[in-house]
């Protein structure tokens, strides 16, 4: 009579751990090198169709900024700076003037704020951008381009500064965010 054998517990674990580790570190190195490759793989295998729907209530919305095809990368983003400063220029917002503005070139200038030191250009992902780029302008560049008198002290003590985590108290009890609080 054939007896079946039972295999003990510790016994089937130590096999089946090491193969479900070894397929885990498979699939996150499968992953993170076709990230890291995503234009060569796009270029050799294809990006596959794109498609487009058209949600609804939309039919009445100027689409004009996103109708242009190109041929290239570089006429891709020759496009997409025109169609930002098309949508810049369209933006912009004219203020009150009591006889401050235009402002000059020597006009004593004072930045604010940890932003102007230390901007988020970008997001992650698809919101990702080259921010050494020409195009790309942070608050200290445009401002020192376009002023001569920019009081380095206070930039210099921002750039210095380091900023501090606190937690304000809230109801909860719970919270926190990173603030900056400037040189001492």
């Amino acid at each position: 009579m054939n007896k079946k054998l039972k295999m003990s517990v510790v016994k089937f674990r130590a096999i089946t751990i090491p193969i479900m580790a070894i397929f885990l570190v498979l699939a996150l190195v499968l992953t993170i090198v076709s990230d890291y490759f995503t234009p060569t793989l796009d270029t050799f295998v294809g990006k596959g169709e794109k498609t487009a729907s058209v949600p609804i209530g939309t039919s009445d919305w100027d689409k004009d900024y996103y109708t242009f095809e190109t041929l290239s990368s570089g006429e891709a983003l020759e496009a997409s700076a025109k169609v930002a400063e098309q949508i810049g220029n369209e933006g912009e917002v004219l203020l009150k003037n009591d006889g401050l503005l235009p402002l000059t070139s020597d006009t004593a200038i004072t930045p604010m704020g940890y932003r102007y030191v230390n901007p988020i250009m970008s997001g992650s992902g698809s919101g990702s951008t080259n921010t050494t780029a020409d195009y790309a302008y942070s608050a200290e560049r445009g401002i020192t381009e376009a002023f001569t008198n920019v009081n380095a002290a206070v930039v210099d003590a921002m750039k210095k500064a380091e900023p501090v985590t606190v937690a304000p108290e809230a109801a909860s009890g719970e919270g926190g965010q990173t603030a900056f609080l400037g040189a001492s």
